[in-house]
């Protein structure tokens, strides 16, 4: 099997300056033995780069400033500017400027992506505040690249060594978490949880626990109806497709660790999934898109304003996150098998989509 961590090139965006992405990206890249997987891109202008490197006492000689593709080098921590703008730094607190900034990065990422020079992306965490503007008015990361890369069915999926878990509802209020839910989602949310384990983890026939949405899964209706004329009927009708059970109240489900028997676990929002996952799984686990055509992953941390530049920030999440999407790209291109496009599966709108992954 051919080596392809010398041709896999990994876009890095910042997220925002002011919070800790920059610090837990440098403490990555302070390690030698890093650079023997991917060549890594940071979108990052080289006025902030100096000034971040500057404060968190980031010293290498594995840094390559660039300023054409084509001058980018293996074994280099490669800076690609992404625009002029050098607006002053405010570490620890929100910036429009920062914000605006780190969408303009995580274009530029996108744009590398198109064109062929980036393979995945790592995103670094951004202010959901700062970087609202006209050009940008999502929850955050997710939903903007599921937009760009025209996926319709996306899921925010956790994974971790301890679990694999992904949501029907994601960035909307608590209230309308029950009026989001219909048992069309849920299956689509489902069959794509199936499909991300078995060609992104190479599980083959995973096995799937799909959570209620009420205390004690509705108690066959005394506590909720979502379980009985939602979510029940969701399941059943999958059941000829897939090996999926449940549903099954939160507590119990976890607080027995019901969820070791299972490879996958479909929550019904947010915290639900959340609270767990990072309860298990903080310092290690990783926020993986499923549904794209590319792998992009993410920390499961945000941008911990009260402690950016303070040399506090644990990177442990975002190198696993770096790794994870190694791990992701490999076994895409394992389940494919040695095609011109190991994603054609994907139902893409455009050929731009056809991204030229290396070979195996």
């Amino acid at each position: 099997m051919a080596d392809v961590s010398k041709k896999w090139h990994l876009g890095i965006t910042p997220g925002d300056l002011n919070g800790i992405g920059p610090e837990v990206i440098f403490s990555c890249y302070k390690e030698e033995e890093i650079f023997n997987h991917h060549v890594p891109i940071l979108y990052m202008n080289t006025f902030h780069f100096n000034q971040l490197a500057e404060i968190h006492g980031f010293r290498s000689d594995k840094i390559n400033l660039i300023e054409k593709n084509e001058a980018i080098e293996e074994v280099k921590l490669n800076v690609k500017n992404v625009n002029e703008e050098n607006f002053d730094l405010k570490i620890g607190q929100k910036s429009a400027n920062s914000g605006k900034f780190a969408i303009e990065a995580l274009n530029a990422a996108i744009e590398d992506v198109l064109s062929g020079l980036v393979h995945n992306i790592v995103t670094a965490p951004i202010d959901k505040q700062s970087i609202q503007n006209e050009a940008f008015n999502f929850k955050g990361h997710t939903d903007y690249l599921a937009k760009k890369f025209e996926a319709s069915n996306h899921l925010m999926l956790m994974v971790s060594d301890e679990m694999k878990i992904g949501m029907v509802t994601t960035h909307i209020p608590l209230q309308e978490v029950s009026g989001a839910l219909n048992k069309e989602k849920i299956q689509k949310k489902a069959m794509l949880l199936k499909q991300s384990l078995e060609e992104d983890f190479l599980i083959q026939n995973p096995k799937i626990a799909v959570l209620g949405l009420n205390p004690h899964s509705g108690d066959e209706g005394l506590m909720g109806n979502e379980e009985q004329e939602i979510i029940l009927p969701a399941i059943r009708e999958l059941e000829s497709d897939m090996l999926v059970f449940g549903p099954y109240g939160s507590d119990g489900f976890f607080g027995a660790k019901n969820y070791k028997n299972f490879d996958g676990i479909l929550a019904m929002y947010h915290d639900q999934a959340l609270i767990p996952f990072k309860m298990s799984s903080f310092e290690t686990g990783v926020n993986y898109t499923a549904g794209l055509p590319i792998v992009r992953t993410s920390p499961d941390h945000g941008v911990a304003f009260d402690i950016a530049g303070k040399g506090k920030a644990d990177a442990s999440s975002f190198v696993h996150s770096i790794f994870l999407t190694k791990t992701i790209h490999v076994n895409r291109l394992k389940y494919f098998g040695s095609k011109n496009n190991p994603l054609k599966k994907v139902n893409l709108k455009s050929e731009k989509f056809n991204l030229g992954l290396p070979k195996i």
